[in-house]
């Protein structure tokens, strides 16, 4: 099977390399790495430049959702997946996602855990497996961290591009479009090296918080009574109590 990577990046030279070592270190040979930039400044098309491997192109977009479309249309793999320009791969994740999708031809998105590493690439943790919950959601609960996310790439023929109306939640509609489809799996398998740091949106701005409202708006309709009135309430507190004690536990440590 060939691996399509897709990294959408700006101005992120030193982390960028880190991420294009980390695929040439996976030592599969049938995978395309392909890098949208946003019109860095920092010499990262320079960078961009020294690597004969990659399809890249520099230029401005309308924003992230736009780059991964971009990025989306260039594709020509069998499985898709999203390595941000400040994430990694540890070795031997296309080994075990080729295996997982040649041996169960129902799967049509996987995930697996991340290993959560600081700025200067230290580990600080890692994510626990959450089996895949469509209910939970869209109700604005997302345990999916995207460069742990492979999908075969003839799925978004179907589901088509990202929604380039949200900024920081396109990556989990698009996940719920695909839930509704196809089947999803959680898996036990470290997928990607997952890095916080000052300046990723995850710390940065948490402006998925802010969108959440226009997802569950938008996919309400499928829900039921008890979901609302059992489930959410379930769900508001276990969220409050992981966004007030899990997750700044670890933010502490970056």
């Amino acid at each position: 099977m060939k691996i399509s990577i897709v990294t959408i990046t700006l101005n992120r030279r030193d982390m960028l390399r880190e991420a294009i070592e980390s695929v040439l270190d996976q030592e599969y040979d049938n995978f395309e790495h392909i890098v949208i930039d946003g019109g860095s400044s920092d010499g990262s098309v320079e960078l961009l430049g020294k690597y004969k491997h990659l399809k890249w192109v520099s230029e401005p977009d309308g924003g992230q959702a736009e780059a991964m479309n971009k990025g989306l249309g260039m594709v020509s793999g069998d499985i898709f997946g999203w390595l941000n320009s400040d994430d990694t791969y540890p070795t031997g994740t296309f080994d075990s996602v080729r295996e997982v999708f040649s041996d169960n031809p129902s799967y049509s998105m996987v995930y697996g855990r991340c290993n959560l590493v600081n700025e200067q690439g230290l580990s600080i943790g890692s994510t626990r497996m959450h089996r895949f919950n469509l209910n939970r959601m869209v109700m604005g609960f997302n345990n999916i961290n995207t460069p742990a996310v492979f999908v075969r790439a003839s799925v978004f023929k179907e589901i088509g591009s990202f929604d380039v109306d949200l900024t920081a939640t396109y990556d989990v509609d698009m996940w719920i479009r695909i839930a509704q489809k196809h089947k999803v799996v959680a898996l036990e398998e470290i997928y990607s090296n997952l890095r916080l740091h000052s300046g990723s949106g995850l710390v940065s701005t948490r402006n998925h918080l802010r969108e959440i409202p226009i997802l569950r708006k938008k996919y309400w309709s499928s829900r039921t009574l008890k979901d609302l009135f059992f489930w959410f309430p379930v769900y508001m507190v276990w969220d409050w109590l992981y966004q007030n004690l899990r997750f700044k536990s670890i933010v502490r440590k970056i």
